[in-house]
């Protein structure tokens, strides 16, 4: 893996942050914080292939319909699942313990 391809995904992941959907991606994060505590936020979205990426002409309420949904996304601290983190959107997002 070169930078280009690690800036690329650190791009992507932002974009997951901010509730955005990314079709196919999955990942698994490790990181840890000045006072030592360890978080893993790791999830997916399911591939609905090339496909997606075609314009249908069904405009906003069709793109809604056809974006990958989340598989599955966990928050874990120090090995410890927090919950599963369940998005409506971005501004509707929680954490269920």
């Amino acid at each position: 893996m070169d930078k280009t391809q690690i800036l690329r995904s650190l791009i992507e992941l932002k974009k997951i942050s901010e509730g955005i959907s990314v079709n196919g991606a999955a990942w698994f994060i490790e990181f840890e914080t000045l006072s030592k505590q360890k978080y893993v936020w790791q999830g997916e979205f399911e591939n609905k292939g090339a496909s997606i990426f075609l314009d249908s002409g069904g405009g906003d309420e069709e793109d809604k319909k056809n974006k990958p949904k989340i598989v599955f996304e966990k928050l874990f601290l120090n090995k410890r699942e927090l919950g599963i983190i369940f998005r409506h959107n971005f501004q509707n997002t929680h954490l269920v313990c």
